[in-house]
């Protein structure tokens, strides 16, 4: 994992992750619980953090456990689940032959 700051950070955040996941076993969530907070909140400073942890469990310096708690991270929930099912709108029944009822054009409005 290479710092490039071209690339802009939520998408840089979003290549940590999945590269502790597939090369570490470590989940987002484990990642949260570590930092206290979701990585939708992370800043430059904690991108730079999460880059040195993988170096040093990249070249053997530590283990997942020196950083991560597993016990942890089934504890806490992003809650991402939750607000994605919050903001689903209700769908609407389309009915064949309706009337129109709204109105095409807009009325020229009074300059007063």
């Amino acid at each position: 994992m290479l710092v490039n700051s071209q690339v802009p950070l939520k998408d840089r955040i979003a290549n940590a992750l999945r590269g502790y996941k597939e090369q570490h076993r470590v989940t987002q969530e484990m990642i949260e619980a570590k930092f206290g907070y979701n990585a939708d909140s992370f800043t430059e400073y904690d991108y730079v953090e999460l880059i040195n942890i993988f170096n040093s469990l990249r070249n053997g310096l530590s283990k997942v456990d020196d950083w991560f708690n597993k016990d942890d991270a089934k504890k806490q929930s992003s809650g991402l689940g939750a607000d994605f099912q919050a903001q689903v709108e209700p769908k609407t029944e389309v009915i064949p032959n309706a009337t129109n009822d709204i109105p095409i054009e807009q009325p020229e409005l009074p300059l007063e």
